[in-house]
Order: C-alpha cells, then sequence, then structure tokens
C-alpha cells in the first residue's frame, strides 16, 4: 500500500510486514517474546522515510 494512502507507518523486517500501530505483532516472524533480551523479544527499530519518486 502506498505511503499517501495509509494513516500509520507499516513496519517491516525485510519484505515482511511486521507491526502494525492499533493492531499489533506478525508473531509468525518470531518477535514475540516477554521483552528479555536474550529470549528475542527486544529487536532495534531504525526509522527511514519513504523514498517517494516522482
Amino acid at each position: 500500500m502506498p505511503a499517501w494512502q495509509r494513516d500509520v507507518p507499516l513496519l517491516f523486517a525485510g519484505d515482511r510486514l511486521v507491526y502494525v500501530p492499533r493492531l499489533g505483532v506478525n508473531r509468525g516472524d518470531g518477535l514475540s517474546g516477554d521483552g528479555l533480551s536474550g529470549d528475542g523479544g527486544w529487536r532495534r527499530i531504525e526509522w527511514r522515510p519513504d523514498l517517494l519518486i516522482a
């Protein structure tokens, strides 16, 4: 979905959609956990603006 047609940011890991605000996390991609650093519950998020090519 193009950025100008959505009202919330979508979080991708590579080409997989992993998080949608107000909807939730895609647990099938291993992003669940109780938040302990050793169990895979933590992920670094680096925001990059959408690149719009006109």
